[in-house]
């Protein structure tokens, strides 16, 4: 719950706004809704009274301040697409085709009446010994997961040309407890395949494809 103390001025309240704009990252997400509605809320009952212009420029400006983390301005010819999983996990298809989804992108599941093709061809898992412990029973190893993909259009124009994005994790593996430690390297997996899925968004984000 967020409490607001009077102001003196209407210059100190739009500081006081401004500051708390910032630190609404701060907020746990659950609340991050209740903050949100809140502050504009309670912006517009200022703003409203004097300087509407003023007010109007500086709610623009701060509402950059609540984009989610991962978030990208996606093209908007980008719409239609498949996901085509090839040689990959089949958990980045739901991955990427829940994100696209959130952009208001439609995620075709006929590829061929798709107008552009999303295609995963391979990814890969890594396993690099970064230290071991005297005792020798546990030992320390960097993840490296890499996903190859590419886009094209439905008629086989390439868009993107083959591209590679890799996520990173450390884990150490214990040979007392061999079954928490596989555990631990599962929830890894899964969180380096969704900062693949945040990276893939990103270079389409990036495309400078003009259809």
């Amino acid at each position: 719950m967020v409490n607001y103390v009077p102001f003196r001025s209407k210059s100190k309240q739009y500081a006081s706004l401004l500051e708390l704009n910032m630190n609404v990252n701060c907020f746990p997400f659950a609340s991050f809704r209740v903050v949100k509605t809140t502050f504009l809320r309670h912006f517009l009952n200022i703003a409203k009274l004097q300087y509407p212009v003023v007010g109007l420029i500086i709610l623009l400006l701060t509402s950059c301040g609540f984009h989610l983390r991962g978030m990208q301005d996606m093209p908007i010819w980008l719409d239609n697409i498949a996901i085509v999983i090839q040689n990959a996990h089949r958990d980045l298809e739901p991955r990427l085709a829940e994100r696209l989804a959130g952009y208001h992108i439609n995620v075709s599941t006929e590829p061929d009446l798709a107008k552009y093709w999303l295609i995963i061809e391979s990814d890969a898992i890594q396993q690099r010994v970064t230290g071991i412990s005297s005792s020798t029973t546990s030992r320390q190893y960097q993840l490296i997961y890499t996903v190859s993909f590419k886009l094209q259009a439905g008629r086989g124009k390439e868009i993107i040309p083959l591209t590679t994005v890799a996520s990173t994790r450390q884990v150490t593996i214990n040979n007392n407890r061999i079954l928490g430690s596989n555990d631990e390297q599962a929830t890894l997996q899964s969180e380096m395949r969704r900062d693949a899925a945040i990276q893939i968004l990103a270079r389409l984000a990036s495309s400078h494809y003009a259809p």
